[in-house]
């Protein structure tokens, strides 16, 4: 069934409905507005531009900005001079424990050395002081140097998880807190004092691990590895001494001498290869631990003293006094040994105690067998070779006694220089002789000025007392042109045998307690003809 409206006019079409599409003559023609894909299209790159612009408002917010940006950028570390760099001081993280917290690098004006030591809660918990390499210390003046003039950043919250530093600069002093390196660069904040007491922290970004820098053991590594700091151009004295012997060098005037065990002039180059060696000798490690005994230290079996002249900041001069004490063997073969160093300088003058000041030490380290024997040598190794110390040219006549009395004089004649001419005058003649007429039993005795002033004794030896009283066979006095005393030599015959057990007689120069043995060719000619002076 159908239903019908009760209207009839229900039925007549509406010319406004819908269904009517065509419309009135006098109408515009409408547009369609409703494009889906378009309008995703629109939707979507106004979202991108949306998200870049945010993007770029959130890395500006969080950005560090310049100097210029932040306000008190003329912070007092800006002014940081590397020249005036005297002292720094490395603590650890705040999470850390420890019993020494800090580490401190300072210059010491009075030794003019960078001194490394662990600091305690009082000065009697510290460790001992000991000197670091200068090169060591130039690098961290550097990096400082390139942080003073890094541009300050707004870090926001930062974690100050890292060490802590303190460093003073031409008498001022600045400290830092430091964050963790990440990506290669630290944070690290310069603590502006206020009067409200909490600092104002003003952050700059450093390239490289400060955390790992300013470690404990990096720092450690700075110390110097030779068991004493030689310059051997400021050193005066040194002392070896064993069980049983002394030896003690000393430098006066510019010239060095054997004080002990008999006095003696040294031989510069030997003296000068000791002082290379004390500089360049290096510790197998050091020994930071507390020593659970003495290691042989108490009672040492060899000591070397070094005393070097220290010019003080106001021209007066000073004494640096170190010392090494070799003690009992490091390990079962006897390579190594333990040694321990310090150093010290004596009081002055006007001091109210006559007790030194320590200057670094005493830190025990460990030392090779070989080190120890190229320093520890007898002191005969030390003493010059020459009888004489001038040159042969400058003997010019040579004066000859037995038992105190005079027997004759040997002198050049006619031209100087050269090594044949020389005229034999007996004590009791008035001129000399012609050099021609010198008799041939003492003619080996032209040779002698040469054998005296230059030529390489086979031995060296430090005679005992009794053993410097034994009678020579001759006295000679050798005498310059200007007629003054050069050198008295004494000349002996010593008994020596060969490896094959056969016994001789060499030539022996004895000068106060310092015997020389000679084993040349003309050797046995100057001492037949001393003989026969004596026996005449």
């Amino acid at each position: 069934m159908r239903a019908y409206s009760p209207n009839p006019e229900s039925r007549i079409p509406n010319p406004e409905s819908r269904c009517n599409t065509k419309p009135p003559a006098h109408s515009p023609r409408p547009t369609n507005l409703y494009h889906p894909p378009l309008m995703q299209a629109r939707l979507a790159i106004a979202s991108l531009v949306l998200a870049i612009v945010l993007g770029l408002l959130t890395a500006w917010a969080y950005a560090p900005r310049s100097t210029s940006q932040i306000a008190g950028s003329a912070t007092p570390f800006a002014s940081f001079d590397p020249i005036g760099f005297t002292h720094v001081v490395a603590g650890v993280s705040p999470d850390s424990k420890c019993t020494r917290c800090d580490t401190v690098i300072r210059l010491d004006p009075a030794l003019g050395v960078w001194l490394y030591q662990e600091l305690g809660p009082t000065d009697r918990e510290a460790g001992p002081a000991w000197p670091v390499d200068e090169g060591r210390v130039r690098g961290l003046a550097r990096l400082l140097a390139d942080l003073a003039r890094a541009p300050i950043v707004d870090a926001g919250a930062v974690a100050w998880t890292g060490p802590s530093m303190r460093i003073t600069s031409a008498g001022q002093t600045t400290a830092f807190r430091i964050a963790e390196s990440l990506g290669g660069t630290t944070l690290i904040a310069e603590e502006i004092p206020q009067a409200s007491g909490s600092p104002r922290l003003v952050v700059r970004r450093a390239s490289g691990d400060w955390n790992a820098l300013l470690a404990r053991p990096s720092l450690a590594a700075w110390r110097v590895g030779g068991p004493m700091l030689v310059q051997p151009v400021n050193v005066t004295r040194i002392a070896i001494t064993t069980a049983d012997r002394r030896m003690i060098l000393e430098r006066r005037d510019g010239r060095w001498g054997l004080s002990e065990p008999a006095p003696a002039p040294a031989d510069p180059a030997k003296v000068a290869a000791l002082l290379d060696g004390l500089a360049a000798t290096v510790a197998e490690r050091f020994v930071d631990d507390a020593p659970t005994n003495s290691h042989g230290l108490d009672r040492p079996a060899a000591t070397i003293e070094v005393a070097s002249a220290l010019v003080q900041p106001d021209g007066s001069r000073r004494t640096l006094a170190q010392t090494l004490r070799i003690g009992s063997a490091a390990d079962a073969s006897a390579a190594t040994f333990f040694a321990q160093s310090e150093a010290s300088l004596p009081a002055t003058v006007d001091a109210a105690t006559s007790s030194p000041s320590p200057a670094w030490g005493p830190r025990t380290l460990i030392l090779t067998r070989q080190a120890i024997e190229s320093l520890a040598k007898d002191a005969s190794a030390y003493i010059s070779p020459r009888s004489v110390q001038s040159p042969p040219a400058d003997i010019a006549a040579m004066l000859f006694e037995r038992q105190g009395t005079a027997i004759g004089t040997l002198s050049r004649a006619g031209d100087t220089t050269g090594a044949r001419g020389w005229a034999w005058t007996p004590a009791n003649a008035s001129t000399p002789s012609d050099p021609t007429s010198l008799p041939s039993d003492l003619a080996p005795l032209r040779d002698l000025a040469t054998l005296l002033a230059q030529s390489p004794p086979a031995a060296v030896q430090v005679l005992t007392v009794e053993q410097a009283l034994a009678a020579p066979i001759l006295r000679v006095t050798a005498k310059s042109q200007a007629n003054t005393p050069l050198e008295t030599c004494d000349l002996l015959a010593v008994a020596a045998t060969d490896a094959k057990g056969v016994a001789s007689e060499l030539l022996g120069v004895r000068v106060g307690r310092v015997l020389r043995v000679y084993d040349l060719p003309q050797t046995a000619g100057i001492l037949a003809a001393a003989k026969s002076i004596a026996i005449k």
